[in-house]
């Protein structure tokens, strides 16, 4: 079977202007602060959240084997 090949075409900078321009307008410093703010938060929950399950089940685990329930 005989597939003809694609024609190659030169891509220059005039071909992502467009694209430049709508990201530079978009992104600002205020904006990835804010994105990396967001993610900091969350990860220090994310933290808070395995620390404590991993607290409770353990103080559930040791009042089941007799040595009493405590933080």
């Amino acid at each position: 079977m005989y597939v003809p090949l694609l024609e190659v075409q030169t891509v220059t900078s005039a071909d992502y202007a467009s694209i430049i321009t709508a990201l530079t307008a978009q992104l600002n410093i205020t904006t990835i602060v804010e994105v990396v703010a967001a993610l900091v938060t969350a990860c220090v929950g994310l933290w808070f959240l395995w620390w404590g399950a991993r607290k409770s089940f353990a103080a559930i685990k040791s009042a089941f084997q007799g040595r009493g329930f405590g933080f």
